[in-house]
């Protein structure tokens, strides 16, 4: 995903779960949403190896700009986040 403009929703920009694997989210513009970009899950439905990098991320509100959870620490470690 890249290029994109995301504004004024009340949920996450982005939302990586449950079971998304290898997804690149680069220079997009997320403004003044719910959250910016969550990645999650658990079990085999675990979402790993996602590359978020070079975005705007600005004036999420109460859910903030990057957020995860996973039921157990398995795939806790498992994607990388740089934002410009």
């Amino acid at each position: 995903m890249t290029g994109n403009l995301i504004r004024g929703t009340s949920a996450y920009a982005v939302h990586l779960y449950p079971d998304t694997h290898r997804s690149v989210i680069r220079g997009n513009a997320m403004l003044d949403n719910g959250g910016g970009v969550i990645v999650a899950g658990e079990g085999q439905m675990a979402s790993s190896r996602n590359l978020i990098e070079r975005n705007l991320i600005a004036g999420s509100g109460a859910l903030g700009d990057l957020s995860s959870y996973w039921a157990d620490a398995s795939a806790a470690a498992t994607w990388l986040a740089t934002t410009a």
